[in-house]
């Protein structure tokens, strides 16, 4: 999804900021609440709506949370339509959100959290608006259809604007009527503090609702100028007075992309550059705002009026060498490796082929390109078809190999080409373009056997003072085609004998995911007795977990088995494995949600059997409380892990 739908990634950055700013009393939290926003923190937004809806049925809940349900199921559609890039889908999620808001609205009137919810309706109106913008942007449609689907996107705009700007008025007004500073235990205390995070929210969204509908008028042209330079003002009044908050920040961000669109380049990259050097790089919340700011400095760089190739390069090896864990797969990650390829071959083509520098740019642009064409997102295909320049050896035909290193190159070579084939064919797969799809899994099914037949060329070619790292690391290369072509045995038979003969290499570790990956597909799709193949996984595992004991090549090991006891949803077992993970390991949080979800499963299953068959009302409520409790420290864990990274 594109970073144009800021409405609500503002009043996500505005949660965040809540948290420390104008949280509600702790006292005033139910414990419902805490659990569907870790669910949903963790993308478990199905898990979330499912379990509000046991709770309106079985009343098992706070009063105060039970008059909400309606509000939080809202919140949870509209954050579950951000994550579709399916735009029926996205309209199906919005639908579902405006139907439960407008419940809650008409029950709750003068309920605290009332303008919250009109706030949250205005933002459902404004992504159905940033729904028609995508749509006009599609190719297949007419000038006049782009024309008829923006103007009515502006009207939508203008429509979620009005309420902004009201709610604004509403909040503004209260908030006069009350002291400034009320005593902890002052009955108006919560309200006071809804009420401010209301008046923040509602001017954030005022500012990009300008610049949205700003976009809907043709670049260049008057209309568009007027609106971005009332957005770029809205923003810097909101900064200045918010300009020690991560809100505050995440607006100067946005008065800067103004200014880039405006066409004062100078000045977008000055607010760009005040961000990413004032700005520390944890808590997380500011490593993500910086990674956006990153994304649209870079973009600034490549402007044909910047072309500021060379410091777009030196801003990504920075980023690279500070990214911690799943922030190089992060969607902002993976535009900042793309964006950074595309400097690289851009200042390529500023040089004369005899520069010495020609073969690290080479290299920065082929591995930036490389690794976001194995990630679906809106950069994989663009990344593919840049590996296919010619600056970068696309479409050219290289002489056979005539020694071990060339074979082992060209191997390589032939192994990343199948790695973004296979990417484009799951993207075409889910798209259902058959055509492309076919054609993917040809290029994929060349790339292999191209690849194959250059790693055993390799071997035969291998010299004998090479390493056995480097003849493990062919050996690891074939098992991993082999089992990408299914060809389960021989890839288990092959990464077996890595793990086994030499554990202490690079290849023995790989070798025995290898095995254990393909012993778990053949234990799980084999038809007929499979006996054989599930207890060559437990072994292959046990031998995983007592050789890298300790190591995360351990913990993935029953992670495995975990997977395979609840596929055949054997609780019994499920928990018995994930004793086996210490608690301090890096996979346990993440095999406590996959236990965790097990448990809550079995927990609704019973709940809705028959009365003569449902459990007395106590086993079920440790049931509940147990997975519960497995699912919050699994999401602790995972939480504590991703900052800690």
């Amino acid at each position: 999804m594109k970073l144009s739908g800021q409405i609500f990634v503002a009043r996500v950055c505005v949660v965040v900021l809540a948290v420390g700013v104008c949280a509600v009393p702790a006292q005033a939290v139910d414990s419902s609440k805490a659990f569907i926003d870790a669910l949903c923190e963790n993308r478990m937004h199905d898990v979330a709506l499912d379990y509000l809806d046991w709770v309106a049925q079985t009343k098992k809940s706070s009063s105060e949370f039970l008059q909400r349900i309606d509000y939080e199921a809202g919140l949870i559609h509209i954050q579950h339509s951000m994550l579709q890039r399916s735009i029926s889908e996205r309209q199906k999620s919005l639908i579902e959100a405006k139907t439960r808001l407008d419940k809650f609205l008409a029950a709750n009137a003068s309920h605290p959290l009332a303008p919250s919810a009109k706030r949250m309706l205005a933002e459902v109106v404004s992504k159905n608006a940033q729904i028609k913008t995508e749509q006009a942007e599609q190719s297949a449609k007419t000038p006049e259809e782009k024309t008829r689907l923006l103007t009515e996107a502006r009207a939508l705009f203008q429509e979620a604007q009005k309420v902004f700007e009201l709610l604004e008025q509403q909040a503004l007004e209260k908030l006069k009527a009350m002291p400034n500073v009320l005593p902890s235990d002052d009955p108006r205390k919560e309200e006071q503090e809804q009420l401010r995070k209301d008046l923040l929210e509602s001017r954030l969204a005022q500012a990009t609702a300008m610049y949205e509908i700003a976009k809907t008028f043709p670049a260049g042209s008057k209309e568009q100028k007027d609106n971005l330079t009332a957005a770029a003002k809205k923003y810097n009044e909101f900064y200045k007075k918010y300009n020690t908050m991560i809100a505050g920040l995440y607006a100067r961000s946005w008065e800067g992309r103004c200014y880039r669109e405006l066409g004062d380049v100078k000045q977008a990259f000055t607010i760009f550059e005040e961000l990413l050097v004032t700005q520390p790089d944890d808590p997380e919340p500011f490593r993500v705002l910086k990674d956006k700011v990153r994304v649209m400095a870079l973009e600034t760089a490549l402007l044909p009026t910047s072309k500021k190739y060379t410091a777009a390069v030196a801003m990504y090896q920075d980023w690279l060498s500070k990214a911690k864990g799943r922030q190089e797969t992060s969607p902002d990650g993976l535009a900042i490796r793309y964006l950074a390829g595309e400097a690289a071959l851009e200042h390529l083509r500023t040089l004369k082929e005899n520069d010495a520098a020609r073969r690290d740019f080479i290299r920065t642009a082929k591995e930036a390109f490389t690794f976001v064409s194995r990630f679906p997102g809106d950069y994989q295909q663009k990344a593919r078809a840049k590996l296919n320049d010619p600056l970068l050896g696309g479409g050219e035909k290289a002489a056979e190999p005539t020694n071990f290193a060339e074979a082992r190159d060209r191997a390589r070579d032939a192994v990343e080409r199948m790695s973004a084939a296979q990417a484009a064919l799951e993207e075409a797969r889910a798209s259902n373009n058959a055509e492309e799809a076919k054609r993917q899994e040809k290029a994929m099914a060349e790339a292999r056997s191209e690849a194959m037949r250059y790693f055993e060329m390799a071997l035969r070619m291998a010299p004998r003072d090479v390493s056995v790292d480097d003849l493990n690391s062919i050996r690891y290369f074939l098992a991993y085609l082999h089992y990408s072509a299914d060809d389960l045995p021989e890839a288990a038979i092959l990464g077996e004998f890595l793990a086994r003969r030499y554990p202490s290499s690079g290849g023995g570790k790989s070798g025995a995911k290898i095995a254990m990956a393909a012993y778990s597909r053949m234990a799980s799709e084999g038809e007929g007795d499979v006996s054989f193949e599930r207890r060559k996984l437990v072994e292959i595992a046990q031998y995983i977990a007592a050789r890298w004991a300790g190591q995360p090549e351990a913990d993935t090991a029953w992670m495995t088995l975990i997977g395979t006891a609840v596929r055949a949803r054997d609780l019994k077992v499920a928990l018995d494995y994930l004793s086996k993970i210490p608690l301090d390991a890096p996979k346990r949080g993440d095999a406590e949600q996959v236990v965790g979800q097990l448990i809550w499963s079995e927990y609704l299953r019973r709940v809705r059997l028959p009365d003569d068959e449902r459990p007395p009302t106590e086993e079920l409520d440790q049931l509940k409380a147990q997975a519960q409790k497995v699912l919050a420290d699994g999401l602790e864990r995972v939480k504590k892990a991703g900052i800690a990274q």
